[in-house]
C-alpha cells in the first residue's frame, strides 16, 4: 500500500455528497442555501444552468427540473472537465463521470440511500487521476475496489451504511495488510474493526490513518477524523 495524495477539491460541493438528501429536514428548498453560500459554487452553477427565459437564476428551479443526481452529475463533470482541460465545458455533459456513477452503482446495495459517498470516493480518485502526481496508482485502486472479490468483503462485513467511502478504504487497507483470506476469517468471526485495526503493526496503522486522513481532508470531512476509530 502506497501513500494517498491530498487532492484539491471543491469542498463545498463535496460536502453535499455527505448529506442524506432524503432525510427529514433536507429538501430541495434547503439545498440552495447550503450550496450558494459559496460564491464559486454559485457562479459555476449559474454558468452551467443558464436561464432559458432570461429570468433571474433560481437554483431551486434547476433542482426541481433535473433532480439532485442530475445537478450533481453535471456539476461534477464541470469540475472534472476543468481539471483535465483547464477550462469549464460550454455544454452540459456527463462524459467524464462514468467511473463515479459505476462505483456508486457497485456499492448501492451496501449504502444508505440518499448519500453519495461512494460517488464522492470516485470523485476523489478521478481528480487524483487527472491532477495528481501518481495517476496510475489512483486508477489501480479504483480497479481493486470495483473487483467483485473485494466487494464481497463489504457484503459480509455489515448491513447498509452511510459512510460507504470510509468502509471501502478501511477494507482496502486491511486486505492489503492481512490478505483476503485472513481478513474474511476475521470478519466472519465477528471481529470488530477496532480489533482488526489493533492487530496491525504500528507502521501499518500509521499508514492507514495517514491515507484516510488525506482523503477525508481532501473532501472536507474533518469531523469524521475524530470518530473514525475509537481510542484504545
Amino acid at each position: 500500500m502506497e501513500y494517498f495524495e491530498f487532492v484539491t477539491m471543491p469542498v463545498e460541493f463535496a460536502r453535499l455528497f455527505q448529506v442524506n438528501m432524503e432525510s427529514v429536514g433536507i429538501s430541495f428548498k434547503s439545498l440552495p442555501t447550503k450550496a450558494v453560500s459559496n460564491k464559486a459554487f454559485y457562479s459555476l452553477a449559474k454558468m452551467s444552468f443558464p436561464s432559458e427565459s432570461g429570468e433571474e437564476f433560481d437554483f431551486s428551479v434547476i433542482l426541481k427540473k433535473l433532480g439532485w443526481h442530475g445537478v450533481r452529475d453535471k456539476l461534477a463533470n464541470q469540475y472534472l472537465h476543468f481539471a483535465k482541460y483547464n477550462q469549464y465545458s460550454k455544454k452540459l455533459e456527463t462524459t467524464l463521470i462514468h467511473d463515479l456513477v459505476d462505483l456508486e452503482e457497485d456499492y448501492s446495495l451496501y449504502s444508505v440511500q440518499g448519500f453519495s459517498r461512494a460517488y464522492l470516493l470516485g470523485f476523489y480518485f478521478k481528480l487524483w487521476e487527472l491532477q495528481g502526481e501518481n495517476p496510475a496508482y489512483a486508477k489501480e485502486i479504483v480497479s481493486i475496489i470495483r473487483d467483485k472479490n473485494f466487494k464481497s468483503l463489504i457484503e459480509i462485513s455489515s448491513n447498509r451504511i452511510a459512510q460507504t467511502d470510509v468502509m471501502i478504504l478501511l477494507m482496502l487497507h486491511f486486505k492489503d495488510f492481512l490478505g483476503m483470506e485472513k481478513l474474511k476469517s476475521l470478519i466472519s468471526s465477528a471481529k470488530g474493526f477496532l480489533t482488526i485495526y489493533n492487530s496491525l503493526s504500528s507502521e501499518n496503522r500509521n499508514l492507514l490513518m495517514r491515507n484516510i486522513s488525506r482523503y477525508l481532508l481532501s473532501v472536507g470531512d474533518e469531523k469524521m477524523l475524530t470518530t473514525l476509530l475509537p481510542q484504545r
